[in-house]
């Protein structure tokens, strides 16, 4: 089950522990992660394993007063920031490189700029405040933001899943590349929408803000973008 993850061999420099780990990774693995406030970065690469770097920052005390939570059984690998970070520590953060082809890839925050990079499954992301990056990604994906920004640039590989980007108060950037294909939704509440006029889809005032439908290219797995007070771009 979950235990306090082992800082033997930490790097300890003025206010932060460095804790470095490898762990194998099966295909089909998912990989969780949990924090309460600092960056979170993944990074799909061809190793069969996932490499781990934790950066607790704050007071001596209280670093070592807050452990970090880790699992590793089955096919789940997690790592969990406790609660009581948001008090003792200034923040934590995580940079992690996993197999590109992890199954699937589940990251929460309260408060945490996201940045995620050619992961290929299934992605999700769920954060109160922050920023959402995501670079090259081709799967399911779900990201949903309180009060920040997304933005995203489709993999060239192209999209194999439905992808959802919803935020409450935040803009919406969208990197589509000229091949990409997708039954798209697009709705903003309280903001502006901006497609490229290349995709030739209508932008239409409703009651209440603006939305815009149409098939890009050939149409295919549905993308919806989401906001209820901010703009939204769809970029070329």
């Amino acid at each position: 089950g979950e235990h306090a993850l082992d800082e033997e061999g930490a790097e300890v420099s003025g206010n932060e522990t460095l804790i470095t780990k490898s762990y194998a990774l099966a295909n089909g693995a998912k990989v969780s992660i949990k924090n309460v406030h600092g960056a979170i970065t993944v990074e799909g690469w061809d190793e069969p394993r996932a490499e781990v770097r934790i950066i607790k920052r704050g007071s001596e005390e209280g670093r070592s007063a807050v452990r970090i939570l880790a699992s590793n059984e089955g096919r789940l690998l997690s790592f969990r920031t406790p609660e009581a970070a948001q008090e003792l520590l200034e923040r934590v953060e995580y940079e992690i490189k996993v197999p590109r082809n992890v199954r699937e890839l589940e990251i929460s925050g309260r408060e945490s700029e996201v940045r995620i990079t050619n992961v290929g499954q299934t992605v999700a992301v769920d954060l109160i405040t922050g920023s959402i990056e995501l670079t090259e990604v081709s799967g399911t994906v779900h990201t949903k933001i309180i009060k920040g920004d997304t933005e995203v640039v489709f993999a060239a590989a192209g999209r194999n899943g439905a992808q959802e980007f919803t935020s409450v108060r935040g803009n919406i950037e969208i990197h589509v590349r000229p091949e990409t294909n997708a039954d798209l939704k697009v709705e903003t509440g309280d903001g502006d929408i901006d497609i490229d006029d290349d995709f030739q889809i209508k932008v239409e005032k409703r009651m209440v803000g603006k939305q815009a439908a149409g098939r890009l290219g050939a149409g295919g797995a549905p993308l919806l973008v989401k906001t209820v007070n901010g703009d939204i771009k769809l970029i070329r």
